[in-house]
């Protein structure tokens, strides 16, 4: 019975060390998408939107070349016209985001950041596990 005691003391202490590694960070204070992982959707969206900005980089012939992190700027992955016009389009496909909205409040996004959370705010049908290529 002592056994049994002791087991049970070491299980439950086993979780609750488990339940710690996910602690919540807000997006507001999230410098990385890893740390977002004590919010599922948040987490889960920044992953779908970094690597649908990552792969509209690349085919819209963006010269940024690391890794897009929540800090990077837009303007710095985006730069010309036809990039920032692409992007709302992506937006509007893969979000359902209305292109007035986007028009609206597009020159107030600065970070991926910001973008995660303007979609989040106003995106609708997250899908995510799939991707959009229509673009």
């Amino acid at each position: 019975m002592k056994k049994n005691n002791i087991l049970l003391w070491i299980l439950f202490g086993l979780m609750l060390s488990h339940t710690a590694c996910n602690t919540y960070t807000s997006m507001s204070a999230a410098t990385k998408v890893t740390e977002l992982k004590g919010n599922p959707f948040m987490y889960q969206l920044s992953k779908a939107v970094i690597k649908n900005l990552g792969n509209y980089a690349v085919k819209s012939g963006s010269k940024h070349t690391g890794k897009i992190q929540l800090l990077s700027t837009i303007s710095s992955i985006f730069s010309t016209d036809d990039q920032i016009a692409g992007l709302k389009d992506l937006l509007t496909l893969s979000y359902k985001i209305s292109p007035q909205k986007i028009n609206k409040d597009f020159s107030k996004l600065v970070t991926i950041k910001d973008l995660i959370s303007f979609v989040a705010k106003n995106g609708k049908g997250f899908n995510f596990y799939s991707r959009n290529t229509s673009l």
